[in-house]
């Protein structure tokens, strides 16, 4: 495992009806409990029916990940039985009858039609994403997105919805799932993260090792990191981000999205497993926004 993780090794373990938990390197800044009631509703985990779905073979450094990937769920994915089996027994999984799951890009793998009944007890959640203001839009990061060929949305209430890969973009390791549902989800609005100052206070929301709807926060440490040539210039935040928060967003004290969770700097070594050192980094909104575009 390289120093910098990048998504596949910020995923993670069993769907739990865990309490919301809140964590923090530092004190939370004023205003963090009602930012953190107001958003965490329109905050989801993605999951994968593990009965059903394996990580996709792939060569040289993929099929690096996706071994490690496996072995987190195998070290972790039966850590909390307790919870597992209170979310088996109080989730609502929603499957719209007739109605086809929209076509990812060609090349990716994606829901197909009808996807029917899921066992809550088969589902894992690896990633972290949030619904869009005012659409059905889920926004994740790719390489969470890209790690199952099926995929299901699960939200705070403990609903289970198929979702659809809509738009896949590997270069900003962002993506966007279509959810088809009559249900109406409040959404985040997304800032600007060209106006975020060094040293402004954020929250980071996601599924930590499975701990879904976990609430950490932190300042903004650094902007503009370039982790890749080719990559957007990231945002570097202390709030502490671990395998799970991939693709959950980061947000500024008005509650809006700043940024997307994407890799952390970790002291693991090679086939370990990292954790949180206070060095997070987040794909900017403003890349977010470019890619809705191409959702709409």
């Amino acid at each position: 495992m390289r120093h910098l993780l990048f998504a596949a090794f910020l995923s993670a373990a069993s769907i739990g009806l865990s309490p919301n938990i809140a964590s923090s390197a530092q004190p939370a800044p004023p205003g963090s409990v009602t930012v953190s009631r107001q958003a965490l509703p329109s905050v989801v985990g993605i999951a994968a029916n593990l009965s059903e779905e394996r990580p996709r073979s792939r060569g040289g450094q993929d099929q690096e990940k996706d071994q490690a990937l496996k072995r987190f769920f195998e070290e972790f994915g039966d850590s909390f039985p307790e919870e597992r089996d209170l979310f088996a027994r109080k989730a609502k999984p929603q499957a719209p009858e007739g109605k086809n799951s929209p076509q990812a890009p060609e090349g990716m793998n994606s829901p197909q039609a009808k996807p029917g009944k899921v066992d809550p007890k088969d589902l894992r959640v690896f990633g972290s994403g949030f619904f869009v203001a005012d659409t059905n839009l889920v926004v994740t990061a790719a390489h969470v997105a890209g790690e199952f060929k099926r995929l299901y949305v699960v939200t705070q209430d403990q609903t289970v919805l198929p979702a659809a890969v809509a738009v896949f973009d590997e270069r900003t390791d962002l993506a966007v799932l279509r959810v088809e549902t009559d249900k109406a989800f409040r959404g985040l609005a997304l800032g600007d993260s060209l106006d975020i100052e060094v040293g402004e206070p954020v929250l980071a929301m996601g599924n930590p090792f499975g701990f879904t709807f976990t609430v950490t926060s932190g300042i903004v440490s650094a902007k503009g990191r370039r982790l890749d040539q080719n990559g957007p210039g990231m945002i570097q935040t202390d709030a502490p981000l671990n395998p799970g928060n991939s693709g959950g967003p980061i947000v500024d004290m008005q509650g809006q999205v700043v940024g997307v969770s994407h890799a952390i700097r970790s002291a693991a070594r090679k086939g370990e497993q990292g954790f949180s050192i206070g060095l997070g980094f987040a794909v900017p909104v403003e890349q977010v926004k470019e890619i809705l575009k191409k959702a709409r």
